[in-house]
């Protein structure tokens, strides 16, 4: 996939209108977090691994870090927002939990305590399977992050 058709900015509904009769937040910076490589934002491998003939690449951290270096760049008076929303639906609901922290780093010191983290659609249920009694979710996300991080010399 590909970020390239996507637009620069997003004017949504709820609470990322930015109608003020619509949205309490209508005033405050929002970050919207898209999909990213399947490893929720995380990770980074320098070389590609092989699945089916295709090379697939996992820098889920390096291209976020990337993104938000573009935005420190393109609004330099990002760093004095004092009011900011990290959001994101899928694996960027959860990149929200994951990279808030990061983006109050970004801010000001008196701007930070106003970062919120508002993930929609990214919170996944820890549930064991009937048969197995093992959590196929989880146990598919924490490998997903050991192959995302794997060296070619480190066992799975």
């Amino acid at each position: 996939g590909s970020s390239n058709g996507w637009p620069e900015t997003i004017i949504g509904d709820g609470y990322l209108s930015t109608n003020s009769t619509v949205s309490d937040f209508a005033n405050w910076t929002k970050i919207i977090f898209g999909y990213c490589d399947g490893t929720l934002h995380q990770g980074y491998r320098k070389n590609p691994i092989s699945y089916k003939g295709e090379k697939l690449y996992f820098r889920g951290s390096l291209i976020t870090r990337s993104h938000f270096k573009w935005i420190m760049n393109k609004y330099p008076n990002f760093k004095d927002a004092e009011q900011i929303i990290v959001t994101g639906s899928s694996a960027g609901g959860i990149a929200t939990y994951l990279w808030t922290n990061y983006v109050k780093t970004l801010v000001s010191a008196s701007s930070s305590s106003n970062v919120l983290s508002i993930p929609d659609s990214g919170i996944f249920l820890i549930t064991k399977t009937f048969e197995t009694g093992i959590d196929y979710l989880q146990t598919a996300v924490i490998n997903m992050f050991k192959l995302a991080n794997l060296d070619e010399k480190s066992p799975l």
